[in-house]
């Protein structure tokens, strides 16, 4: 093998359209790739597409967004070409100028994590009937709570803090994060679902543990 791209930690990707987090990234990828871009440069396209694009539908970048972003990296030859030029040489593409990119980030990392009673029964339970359509046997997954919020304090150590990043409005979103362990024979696996919700409740946004 000449190239791997992969994440150093856990990712996240989307149970449906339209793609989110990794699965967008890994589709930008590849798509750059097919249209003759050396290995390194269509990461970089990636990282940024997926940035553009959340920028566009969010207004910022959010926990996954940061963390896929960061996450992936490329050991290998950043020159290598699936579909090599009519040279056969292999080419290096950049950037003239930086590209026209306004990163916008929120934190929703909390220093004193909420449990589920920041949330009512009802929603609670809509919550879990939510997920275990597409995780089965997380009905009984630990569950916790935490805030989208513009301004992030020094209580803990995260993107935004580190790079003085903020949203242009406070976000007003709450993220509910599902988790539950399953033991195997051979091992242990965790899964993880993260739900965005509104203002209303309504969840806007599902990613899951891939």
């Amino acid at each position: 093998c000449e190239a791997v791209v992969g994440s150093t930690a856990m990712s996240y990707g989307s149970i449906n359209a339209p793609l989110i987090g990794a699965d967008f990234l890994a589709y930008t990828f590849f798509s750059c790739l097919q249209s003759g871009m050396p290995a390194g440069e269509a990461l970089r396209q990636a990282r940024l597409g997926l940035a553009q694009e959340m920028n566009t539908r969010q207004g910022y970048l959010d926990g996954e967004d940061q963390k896929t972003l960061l996450s992936f990296v490329l050991y290998g030859d950043p020159l290598l070409q699936v579909v090599p030029g009519t040279s056969g040489r292999k080419g290096i593409t950049r950037w003239g100028s930086e590209p026209p990119i306004e990163i916008n980030t929120i934190c929703d990392r909390a220093c004193q994590l909420a449990t589920e009673s920041a949330l009512s029964q009802d929603a609670q339970d809509s919550i879990r009937q939510v997920v275990a359509k597409y995780l089965p046997n997380m009905q009984d997954a630990t569950m916790t709570v935490s805030d989208e919020r513009a301004a992030c304090s020094a209580g803990h150590n995260c993107p935004n803090h580190q790079l003085s990043g903020k949203s242009p409005a406070n976000p007003n979103r709450r993220l509910v994060t599902l988790v539950k362990t399953f033991r195997r024979p051979d091992r242990s696996e965790t899964h993880i679902a993260r739900l965005t919700l509104d203002q209303e409740g309504k969840v806007v946004k599902l990613v899951v543990s891939r």
